[in-house]
């Protein structure tokens, strides 16, 4: 037992971070103690000593010098500001431009100048994990699910985001479970502040991650004629892109990724003999939509309760709103007898993109985007407005009102729910009325 406690405490250990984020090229500036190496001592609080501070392992927290605690009373005022921005992981900058805030913009530019508090020497690196920590963002999201069910099958994605839906709902729900901290810093350097105020066990990141690259792979081989290979290697850089970058940003320990990876493939292995089951059930019951819908809402009612806020629980209920939303067009395509098998049956033959193509797909993302981003932005109008008028609230009180369970649930389900049900209704028609849509589009069934 004292083995597994010993491993565990390893693995947890920030320094590993710190170490990680050094060899990458990532150096702290003055202040924040990057030369302190980390050293264990054997008492009952199982602390860590580094330049003389003691580090409990549980709560992750180190007694500052003078100019990291003013550094840091930067970073708590930012933090206030954070809990109030934006729920689906938006920076308080962007949640400020959508309001028209500029005096408080420009107070978070001189925050985010103040907390640039580290060097980049390897600049790939860095971009390499940018990209590759983006995967797990909601503009990341925005751009490929449409993407895909726009440019590349319907039937593939639509079954990813069962998976994606399953995969986040119980890792967001067990970080606020077990409530473990994110890496200490210092002396890990946090380089993205988009997500801090959330916990760090398990990495939902590295399920995702995970996940993804393992789901497309193995439906998209039993559909299409490919190398496997090609696809095993993608999917490998995939995972060891995103995981590593997620170290790099600071924002996990080895513990979490393990934790996260190993969540994945156990949720994988559970739910890859219901996959089926599930999608056909939401696409060709009768009431399989309406069922969905319901359930999924209920999940959001009964997410684990937050002994303060964060991102999670909003980025939780959009997520399963768009797995209603999805199940709700795509049912109505079924019911309006829009879906037709003229493919055949798998695998079919990948073809070559052509210069019409092309032209048609920059459209229909072009289009379809701008369909998406409006929908968000009335949307989000319309159901927060409402919800003040129904409830009684202040609606300029916009930023501590979103915090609101009785808000926030309604609020992010009700408009990422409409915005996946354009994704899979309302925008294919648009594009056959321009004669833009995709072929095959309604064969993807």
């Amino acid at each position: 037992m004292e083995k597994v406690k010993s491993i565990i405490e390893y693995l947890m250990d920030p320094q590993l971070v710190a170490d990680f984020q050094r060899l990458c090229g990532v150096v702290s500036k003055e202040g924040y103690g990057q030369n302190g190496d980390v050293h264990r001592t054997k008492n009952d609080n199982n602390n860590l000593q580094r330049n003389g501070y003691a580090y409990n392992l549980r709560n992750r927290r180190v007694p500052r010098s003078p100019k990291v605690q003013a550094i840091e009373k930067v970073e708590d005022d930012n933090e206030e500001m954070s809990s109030s921005e934006s729920e689906e992981g938006v920076t308080e900058m962007e949640e400020e431009e959508e309001e028209g805030g500029s005096q408080v913009n420009n107070r978070v530019h001189s925050h985010e100048r103040e907390l640039t508090h580290y060097t980049v020497s390897n600049k790939l690196l860095f971009y390499l994990f940018s990209c590759g920590t983006g995967v797990g963002n909601e503009l990341f999201y925005a751009a490929f699910f449409p993407a895909w069910f726009w440019n590349v099958d319907g039937f593939v994605i639509r079954r990813l985001i069962l998976i994606w839906g399953i995969i986040m709902y119980i890792g967001q729900a067990t970080k606020d479970v077990f409530r473990i901290p994110r890496p200490a810093s210092p002396p890990v350097i946090r380089m993205d502040r988009r997500y801090h105020l959330e916990y760090g066990m398990p990495s939902t990141h590295a399920m995702v991650g995970i996940a993804f690259p393992i789901t497309l792979l193995v439906l998209t081989v039993e559909r299409y004629t490919y190398p496997f290979y090609l696809g095993l290697v993608l999917a490998i850089l995939w995972c060891g892109t995103v995981c590593l970058s997620r170290v790099y940003m600071g924002m996990h320990t080895l513990l979490d990724l393990l934790a996260g990876v190993v969540f994945a493939l156990v949720i994988l292995a559970v739910m890859w003999p219901l996959l089926d089951i599930i999608d056909e059930f939401q696409v060709y019951h009768p009431y399989g939509p309406l069922i969905m819908g319901v359930v999924l809402l209920l999940m959001c009612v009964f997410y684990p309760t937050l002994d303060k806020w964060s991102t999670a629980r909003g980025d939780t209920t959009l997520i399963l709103g768009v797995l209603a939303g999805v199940a709700m067009g795509s049912w109505l395509n079924i019911q309006q007898g829009n879906y037709h098998n003229e493919a055949g049956a798998p695998p079919y033959m990948v073809k070559t993109p052509d210069h019409i193509w092309f032209a048609k797909m920059s459209c229909r993302m072009v289009l379809g985007l701008v369909i998406l981003f409006s929908t968000r932005v009335i949307m989000k109008a319309l159901t927060y407005h409402l919800l003040c008028h129904i409830l009684g609230y202040d609606k300029k009180d916009h930023m501590q009102n979103k915090q609101k369970l009785i808000v926030e649930l309604p609020y992010k389900y009700i408009t990422y729910y409409v915005i996946a049900f354009n994704v899979v209704y309302t925008a294919p028609f648009i594009f056959r009325y321009l004669d833009i849509e995709k072929e095959t589009y309604f064969t993807e069934v």
